[in-house]
């Protein structure tokens, strides 16, 4: 894990000889776009009908944890509105409406569908969810930055859903005016995400102690020794098993 996927110092040492020495210069890129149609129509008799549509679309990249592990946003909104305003006498107007609102927003990480990290370590019980939810654990080392890819809703997509119909009655009459009418709202939110799915390891004393065992074995007790290397089956006198350290 450290040696493949953690980015090796590019400065000086700071305050001690393992702290301050790394520059992130990644860039955060964001990208926004956005649009409106409008069509109305005038009839004859007076009556009006207009429709409406606006989108917009975000995307970028945060450079959020250490180089390989940022994260990306894909997000559109989409509006789409259709009414007619019928002139019913010279004082009163009949307004129908029919309006749908649309919000999917996407989040993941630059390793998933494509680095399936957690099988590499050979730990086993975590890492559910697929392609789409591959990536590595989060190690949070005591002293140091954590490295992994983020536990919270990473992968995660929804699409938020609002669709509303509105008929309304405007009826002046003298110095009065009424207004009434019905309205209809459905509401969906249809989501998907994972929370803690590749694990989150902290480890509080990283220091190195090996003990041997018998045979063809040897168990380290090196908690972050244990968790960032790959289990290696037993084949020879220098094979090294190590056991999945536990899941805090």
């Amino acid at each position: 894990m450290l040696n493949k996927y953690v980015v090796r110092p590019n400065m000086g040492p700071g305050v001690g000889v393992d702290s301050n020495n790394f520059l992130d210069v990644r860039k955060h890129r964001h990208g926004q776009d956005q649009g409106t149609f409008r069509l109305d129509r005038i009839f004859s008799g007076g009556d009006i009908v207009y429709g409406r549509y606006s989108a917009s679309k975000e995307r970028g990249f945060m450079p959020q944890n250490l180089p390989g592990f940022g994260a990306f946003h894909d997000n559109m909104s989409q509006h789409v509105i259709v009414a007619w305003n019928h002139i019913i006498s010279s004082t009163a107007v009949n307004t129908a409406s029919f309006a749908v609102s649309r919000l999917a927003m996407h989040r993941s990480s630059e390793n998933n569908e494509s680095n399936d990290i957690v099988s590499e370590l050979g730990i086993e019980g975590v890492g559910f969810g697929g392609k789409g939810a591959y990536g590595a654990p989060w190690f949070a080392v005591q002293g140091y930055s954590g490295f992994g890819d983020s536990f919270a809703a990473t992968p995660a997509k929804e699409w938020d859903g609002l669709y509303e119909g509105r008929d309304t009655i405007s009826w002046q009459r003298g110095r009065h005016g009424l207004k009434f009418g019905v309205s209809y709202r459905h509401y969906i939110w249809p989501m998907w995400g994972f929370f803690q799915n590749r694990g989150f390891y902290h480890v509080s004393s990283p220091a190195m102690k090996v003990r041997p065992r018998s045979r063809c074995t040897c168990r380290t007790e090196n908690r972050l020794a244990a968790t960032t290397l790959p289990v290696r089956r037993c084949g020879s006198p220098w094979s090294v098993r190590l056991n999945s350290p536990p899941l805090v």
